[in-house]
């Protein structure tokens, strides 16, 4: 299990059963998606982590940030699932979202600045 509870014995017979991909094939592939992105610790700049605390897939997200918060910030909704950030800004009503989409955006408008401003 993971730490969201997710059952890793039934995600592979799901695979298996739904798309025909073996345990093995899924490891395989999980590996080579972590060697190519940097699995927890990405490297890169300006990468946001957006999670909500009540996703079951958020225990396999970045939570920490990997360089502190200086170019891969981590944001965290409590009460939210990854469905509230597919959502219009208008339709949102809580308040961690709204709060969260906010800084998002914020940090966004910083970087589009920045990168302007070093193209000057």
């Amino acid at each position: 299990r993971t730490a969201s509870g997710l059952n890793l014995s039934d995600s592979f017979a799901m695979c298996k059963e739904a798309f025909g991909i073996d345990p093995e094939a899924v490891r395989a592939n999980v590996r080579q998606t972590n060697l190519r992105y940097g699995a927890r610790t990405p490297a890169g700049s300006r990468i946001q982590h957006v999670n909500g605390d009540v996703d079951p897939w958020s225990a396999l997200g970045v939570l920490t940030s990997p360089d502190g918060n200086r170019t891969q910030p981590v944001f965290i909704a409590c009460g939210a699932s990854h469905h509230s950030w597919t959502h219009p800004a208008d339709t949102i009503v809580q308040r961690s979202v709204v709060d969260a989409k906010r800084a998002v955006w914020g940090v966004v408008t910083k970087w589009v600045l920045e990168a302007r401003q070093s193209t000057v």
